[in-house]
């Protein structure tokens, strides 16, 4: 089921500028509705919609873009040929070979001589040098030649650059990668001068090379000897003042000095250690010694009951046992080790070495405390205990002898202090004069590396002579290309070929996108905003309408058939008018056309040609002397019925103008007459097709339209403009014309309107079926 909306697609819906007919050729009508009333189109009317962009749009001017594309190469190529300046390239190779494949040493600046890489680079800036080049332009063949007394002017006719200018920008110097040459070229309008010139330029650079390179070698070499004689001089007074110094500390080797001295300091702090524990013991044997006299002073008894003073009376004697006394010093010591090494070091408790000093720690405690047992035990602690209680060992003496060996001892401990302390003095001294020889020998070396440097330099130069890293050589001829270099007219053609087309596109879109005319239905109906019926492509000029059976073309009328049929449904008797903006809009076509197709399906159908101005129906049916429109105008009485005739070629009835037609029979189809034959023709046929002159150039169709059911308007495709279909739907809202739609006639059969159906061989079999 089809469906029209009343106010027409939209731009962007289906049916629109944007989609719908112009797309699929889908109608959206609605099969209730009836004719509708014109909207009013004057001043207020929104602006249309733009124009969207197709590529198809461009195909239009072809022809236009064809034009400019040839006209503008035309124009341009020419030139590009004409002016474009043509050189020939010339080429001559320098060679040098390395003889050092090695750094060296620039010696007169104390930093790196450049590699053999850097020397080729040298020689290609000295190939461009003003000194090489002023050579070349001094020669009297040069001045002579057409490259220096014919310049080319500048493209606005200026004054030629200077000869050196020119030189330096046609002259190319490059260094061939991964080989041994350098590429000297040169660029001429004359293969001649281009020869010429490079020839020259090498040959300037290889005797300037050769010049140069003499008074270079006897400076270099006079300045490396006085440099060798300074260097060994220096050399020899570093070496003395190096043993000058070593004697002083009796040894060349002062870090064999340093390791000396650190041993017997550890002698000496080792030696110390063992007094520091003996006068340990010495001290608590006086204590205990002087506690002793104490108590015989006071007229103490030893206890002789309890369990601890049973034990502890023994104890008082131990100092006694000289066998206790070395246990108790080995213990002392042990233990005080340890102390030592948890205090000064950050050795963990499971250390190995941590371990160790606390096994020889548990070690000499037991052995103290088994010889305590034993004289615990009896034997020698009860024969000293007898001992003292007899008096026969005199504290006092006892005493004594202590007292003195601990001031011994302590008079020892100081002297070994003292020594320590010198020791550490002289190993300070000796890890100083150390860093001091440690710089002196680096200077030494230093200098020797320079000495040696200067001395395989000078051998380099006296091997090398005159082409320092490298050897310069002139290999081979020079060579001339035999076509010109970087012709580019062609790309240069193309190029102006591309430009011109390009700007033909531009043209080509401009012109469409402001083109007043409409060529699609996107265009219609973004114009007028108001139902569209469909579209009947174009066919060739000369051809009969009629008399064409292409599916597109039956499709097509087919389509417009069936979206009227839905908006005249519901009773019979319908009068349609069919009108354009302005003359050869193809009207005439579509309405035999129309006519044709609903009397294909039954319908009794009535056309009548009521432009009386052209008559372009009447003509094109041939019917032009026959009874028609103006005798049933003018005889009052006559039957409007009668006056039709059947026509063959249509298959419908037709009335035609009628014999001599004037424009005074236009005024007649305004009054009474007109109007009644209209009702005797809808109470015989289901349709009454009128077809009617222009909107814009008469009155006649603005006339007939306030009298009829309905109106048509078709619209030529690319041809009529969006004002002048504006403007012919202002003048039917003004004489109260109801509308069916619009019709666009004459689009392209490629567009998107038509792709994609096939079904040429059914439209065929059904017209044939229906005839």
């Amino acid at each position: 089921m089809f469906e029209i909306r009343e106010d027409g697609p939209m731009p962007g819906e289906p049916g629109g500028p944007a989609g719908g007919v112009n797309g699929s050729g889908a109608l959206a009508l609605r099969a209730s509705a009836a004719p509708m009333t014109l909207p009013v189109y004057g001043t207020h009317l929104p602006p249309p919609a733009r124009r969207p962009f197709s590529p198809r749009m461009l195909l239009r001017f072809k022809w236009m873009v064809a034009l400019i594309t040839v006209l503008g190469a035309a124009a341009t190529i020419p030139p590009i040929w004409m002016f474009t300046q043509l050189k020939y390239y010339a080429n001559a190779y320098v060679q040098i070979k390395p003889t050092t494949q090695r750094q060296i040493y620039k010696v007169e600046e104390n930093s790196i001589l450049p590699l053999y890489q850097q020397f080729v680079n040298t020689n290609v800036a000295l190939i461009r040098s003003a000194t090489v080049l002023n050579t070349v332009l001094d020669d009297g063949k040069v001045q002579t030649s057409d490259w220096y007394l014919q310049p080319a002017k500048t493209v606005l006719g200026g004054s030629a650059r200077t000869a050196y200018e020119r030189l330096v920008d046609d002259l190319r110097v490059s260094n061939q990668k991964n080989s041994e040459l350098i590429e000297i070229g040169f660029s001429a309008p004359s293969p001649k001068d281009a020869e010429l010139i490079a020839k020259l330029v090498r040959g300037a650079y290889m005797k300037f090379v050769a010049n140069e390179s003499d008074t270079q070698t006897t400076a270099l070499v006079k300045f490396l000897e006085g440099e060798e004689t300074k260097l060994y001089e220096e050399l020899q007074r570093l070496t003395e003042d190096r043993g000058d110094f070593t004697s002083t500390y009796g040894s060349t080797s002062l870090e064999e000095l340093q390791t000396l001295r650190n041993n017997e300091k550890l002698k000496l702090e080792a030696q110390l250690h063992e007094l520091q524990v003996a006068d340990k013991l010495t001290e608590w044997d006086a204590k205990w010694t002087e506690k002793v006299i104490s108590e015989r002073s006071q007229g103490a008894s030893e206890p002789t009951t309890g369990d601890a003073g049973a034990e502890e009376s023994p104890k008082r004697l131990f100092w006694s046992d000289r066998e206790w006394s070395r246990l108790y010093q080995d213990f002392e010591a042990r233990k005080f080790a340890l102390e030592q090494q948890q205090a000064t070091s950050n050795m963990g408790e499971n250390h190995p070495q941590m371990r160790e000093l606390r096994a020889a720690r548990d070690i000499a405690q037991g052995n103290l405390k088994k010889r305590e047992e034993q004289l615990l035990g009896g034997g020698d602690a009860a024969v000293a205990a007898a001992a003292v209680a007899d008096k026969s060992i005199d504290p006092a003496s006892r005493l004594k002898e202590l007292r003195y060996v601990q001031e011994r001892t302590r008079e020892q401990m100081a002297v070994l202090q003292t020594e320590i302390t010198a020791q550490e003095k002289q190993i300070a001294e000796v890890g100083k004069a150390a860093a001091q020889l440690r710089l002196k020998d680096q200077e030494i070396e230093q200098v020797t590396a320079k000495y040696k440097a200067v001395q395989e330099r000078m051998a380099q130069v006296e091997s090398e002579l005159t082409s320092g890293p490298g050897r310069i050589e002139a290999p081979g001829d020079v060579r001339v290309s035999s076509k010109p270099q970087n012709d580019k007219r062609l790309l240069f053609s193309l190029a102006a070929i591309a430009g011109w087309f390009g700007l033909a596109l531009g043209i080509s879109y401009l012109r469409g996108m402001s083109d007043p005319s409409m060529s699609s239905a996107g265009d219609l109906t973004g114009t007028v905003h108001i139902p569209f019926l469909g579209q009947m492509p174009r066919f060739a000029p000369g051809t009969d309408a009629l008399s064409d059976t292409s599916p597109m073309l039956l499709e097509s009328i087919r389509m417009i058939r069936t979206a009227l049929l839905e908006r005249c449904a519901g009773r019979q008797g319908y009068t349609v008018l069919v009108t354009s903006p302005n003359t050869g809009s193809g009207k005439t076509t579509f309405s035999m056309l129309l006519a044709r197709s609903l009397g294909h399906m039954g319908k009794r159908v009535l056309l009548v040609d009521t432009d009386l101005r052209r008559g372009s129906l009447t003509e094109r049916l041939g019917v032009r002397d026959q009874t028609g429109l103006v005798d049933l105008l003018r005889t009052k009485g006559a039957s409007a019925v009668e006056v039709a005739q059947f026509c063959e070629r249509v298959g419908v009835d037709v009335i035609p103008t009628g014999r001599r037609a004037t424009v005074d029979d236009a005024e007649r189809m305004a009054n009474g007459r007109f109007s009644t034959s209209l009702k005797e023709w809808r109470a015989k046929y289901d349709f009454v097709i009128l077809d009617a002159a222009p909107v814009l150039p008469v009155a006649d169709a603005r006339i007939l339209a306030g009298q009829t059911d309905g109106t048509i308007m078709a619209v030529r495709a690319s041809q009529t403009r969006r004002d002048e279909a504006l403007e012919a739907l202002a003048e039917l809202s003004a004489a109260g014309a109801k509308l069916f739609g619009t019709v666009l006639i004459g689009t392209d059969p490629r567009s998107g309107y038509y792709r994609g159906y096939d079904y040429g061989s059914l439209a065929r079999r059904e017209e044939t079926a229906t005839v």
